[in-house]
């Protein structure tokens, strides 16, 4: 099935990845309750806690201790009396407050997603509830067959499904068995109780529990995301998979997907900051078009499928980098858009949540300032299906018989300067103190002799010429004007072999203004949509890597009147490069 979680670029250039840059330290941030009881407790860490130190943690709170089981002597995690645990048992490591007689036995000093703990808490205090900011992430939890385990389960918080329901996806688990069943809780005196009653006893968020399997279970939830699945785009990735399995042979299952915002960032750590939700499309199939089209992904919009058994759920989901919301941030930190996907089943008493982030993407790696989002090389297509009728008055325009299409290129530079180009080189070029890099190069005479790896990208509509500067934005409109010059070779009016539209005079001398040919001025317009193409508002790349609109272009020089023609242009950035040579 290929990489459970994978990331694709619209870029065509191998050399671009090279300028893909993650971000240290993205998280996706949530709160994790835990409701403690006097004494003994077993609990279970979904996220990754910030702070994580235990010593930061239980500041301040009457916990005496913190248990984890050491599985590198056994892997048999069931004791039958927490209370007889001592701090010098090495199968278990333990926290204990720094002013307890024993502090310097502690060998527990953090707490980390996805394991499960025995905390006891001080027998006169009242009940509390402990808070775990941390990173949201899909944990993994290890099982060991033919034993019984110490884990925790992915039931929500708003109330879990019975042991039952919960295990039935599960047949390495057996709850069936009344009270014979091997499913263990703590109580707060800290004796290891049955779990008889499977059937009505709730599966809660947060609880640990001792569970025999016969065999390592395949999965142990009734809906499977892979653990340390994500949705990390950095700065430049488009689109990534989402992979979500139904474990049961036996049973469907109906699972939902929504998107929801991420809580802030800690204000300590280094952080990110959160500069709003990831804007999200998925692929879904339109079946009266018969083809795959692009949907946006409002946070809180839910998304419904039923699995079959063994079934899976794979869904492409692209980041619409032209939809983030503008951010400026308040710290040194810089800052990331954030979101939480969640994955719930049993009627939304299961909650599996996974990590959604993008980087603005506008600093080049070491660049001190930021750099346009639209810089690069841009190639694509004009067609043009409309022109008007110089024999009539006005400048309506009529449909053309058939359509007329040529290459457009335009470079964007990193100040956001526009040119429209003729042509344009890419070449590997050796440079001093490092094995080379690719360059832009506008013309073959600006080529270093040892340049390789050379392409070359044309367009036989516009005549040879430096490239043109072009005024507006990319996002709105962009003007500019060519000139064919009466000499040049391209102009439609002059011919070398004819004496009379040759433009020189009986001594073979060049005219410098038009006297045999004309001057041709063409004013071109590039004015951005949306609408160029259909669903191009929920295409991920839309804005970002591809682009288009309506093109018009006026002619002067043609005849008396101007020419006017009209249609529309689909460009596609198929480099970074925001420099030319």
């Amino acid at each position: 099935m290929g990489s459970r979680c994978r990331s694709r670029l619209f870029l065509t250039n191998s050399f671009l990845f090279l300028l893909l840059v993650r971000c240290a330290s993205v998280a996706q941030w949530v709160t994790q309750e835990i409701n403690l009881q006097p004494g003994w407790n077993a609990i279970f860490v979904n996220v990754e806690p910030c702070p994580e130190e235990c010593d930061d943690i239980f500041a301040g709170t009457p916990v005496e201790s913190v248990w984890k089981w050491n599985r590198r002597f056994v892997p048999q995690q069931f004791e039958v009396d927490p209370n007889e645990l001592v701090p010098e048992d090495p199968h278990w490591r333990v926290w204990l407050p720094a002013d307890h007689p024993q502090s310097f036995l502690r060998r527990l000093f953090a707490l980390g997603a996805g394991n499960a703990y025995l905390v006891k808490v001080a027998t006169n205090a009242s009940p509390f509830v402990l808070q775990l900011k941390g990173r949201v992430v899909v944990p993994a939890i290890e099982w060991y067959p033919h034993t019984i385990n110490l884990v925790g389960t992915a039931a929500s918080p708003e109330g879990g499904p019975t042991f039952n329901d919960y295990f039935a996806y599960t047949p390495e688990i057996d709850t069936t068995r009344g009270y014979y069943n091997e499913i263990y809780r703590i109580d707060p005196s800290g004796r290891i109780r049955r779990i008889v009653a499977a059937g009505r006893d709730r599966v809660e968020a947060g609880r640990a529990y001792w569970i025999r399997c016969a065999a390592r279970p395949a999965a142990a939830a009734p809906v499977e995301v892979p653990a340390g699945s994500e949705l990390d785009f950095g700065e430049v990735g488009i689109e990534s998979d989402l992979e979500i399995l139904n474990p049961s042979t036996e049973r469907a299952i109906t699972v939902t997907v929504k998107q929801v915002s991420s809580e802030d960032p800690p204000a300590s750590g280094g952080f990110p900051e959160r500069g709003g939700d990831v804007p999200l499309s998925y692929l879904v199939f339109n079946a009266q078009s018969n083809r795959w089209e692009w949907e946006t992904l409002s946070v809180g919009e839910v998304l419904t499928n039923v699995l079959a058994p063994g079934g899976q759920w794979l869904i492409r989901f692209g980041v619409r980098r032209s939809d983030f919301p503008p951010y400026n941030p308040s710290g040194t930190n810089g800052y990331t858009y954030q979101s939480i996907l969640e994955v719930r089943a049993l009627d939304g008493q299961v909650l599996q949540r996974v990590p959604v982030s993008a980087a603005p993407g506008q600093m080049l790696l070491g660049a001190s300032q930021p750099q346009d989002p639209h810089k690069g090389l841009w190639v694509g297509d004009v067609r043009l299906t409309q022109v008007n009728c110089p024999a009539y008055s006005g400048t309506n325009l009529l449909p053309t018989t058939s359509a007329c299409e040529f290459r457009l290129i335009v470079h964007v530079d990193a100040a956001g300067q526009a040119r429209l180009l003729q042509e344009v080189l890419m070449a590997w070029t050796p440079t001093s103190g490092t094995n080379g890099e690719y360059r832009l190069y506008r013309h073959p005479s600006e080529l270093p002799p040892d340049a390789r790896d050379v392409s070359r990208i044309a367009s036989v509509a516009f005549p040879f010429m430096d490239p043109v500067p072009l005024t507006g934005s990319f996002t709105g409109t962009l003007s500019g004007t060519v000139t064919v010059d009466c000499n040049d070779p391209v102009n439609p009016f002059l011919h070398r072999y004819n004496p009379l539209l040759d433009n020189r005079d009986w001594e073979y001398v060049m005219y410098t203004n038009p006297v045999e040919t004309r001057t041709v001025t063409r004013f071109i317009r590039l004015e951005f949509s949306d609408n160029v193409q259909t669903n191009s508002g929920g295409h991920p790349i839309w804005g970002v890597h591809a682009a288009g609109g309506t093109y018009q272009e006026v002619l002067r020089g043609l005849r008396v009147q101007d020419i006017v023609v009209e249609g529309s242009f689909s460009l596609q950035r198929i480099s970074l490069l925001d420099e030319l040579y």
